[in-house]
């Protein structure tokens, strides 16, 4: 069956469609032998949910989930190149969609946000614990920064790295 106006053309016969003793008559008093007859169908309706996330970037695919009224199985699509589930940081649609393809279902959607927030890294300073006098500046740390698909380096500043004594070191990391 389609949605829609159908035509079906039945032939009546008693025992069959039709009880004993009931005859059809058309509009002049007749009886007839063949009725045609027109009926609409109507698609069963559907509902479809989503339901979206929100997380820190991990280098990791992300999905939602998504539920199809009728027990029928939901589609989900992401808005990403390919449709697959997101990893990059950014705001993404989810779309699930139910009925899609059936001549027995209406086709219904549901959307839903998949979020991934940059991950903050994390600097780390890494100096000897102590140096000898020299005079000059000293700069004997490193530094190193690490996150989800992110491990490079930072250079140091210094303060007090010239006289004897305590001397410190920071490092930072901007994301560019």
């Amino acid at each position: 069956p389609t949605s829609g106006t159908n035509t079906v053309t039945a032939t009546p016969s008693t025992g069959g469609d039709v009880p004993a003793g009931v005859v059809f008559l058309n509009g002049s008093g007749s009886a007839e032998t063949s009725i045609q007859f027109t009926a609409n169908g109507d698609l069963i309706p559907t509902t479809a949910t989503a339901t979206g996330t929100t997380v820190t970037y991990d280098a990791l695919p992300h999905t939602g989930s998504g539920a199809c009224s009728n027990s029928l199985t939901p589609a989900l699509t992401y808005d990403t190149p390919g449709g697959s589930a997101p990893v990059n940081v950014a705001t993404y649609t989810l779309t699930v969609t139910c009925g899609a393809g059936s001549n027995v279902y209406a086709v219904s959607t549901a959307t839903a946000s998949i979020v991934i927030n940059p991950a903050t890294p994390v600097v780390t300073v890494s100096c000897p614990d102590s140096v000898f006098y020299t005079g000059s500046p000293l700069t004997p740390c490193s530094a190193t920064v690490t996150a989800p698909a992110l491990s490079t380096t930072a250079t140091p500043s210094y303060t007090n790295n010239t006289d004897v004594g305590t001397a410190t070191a920071t490092a930072t990391y901007a994301a560019g």
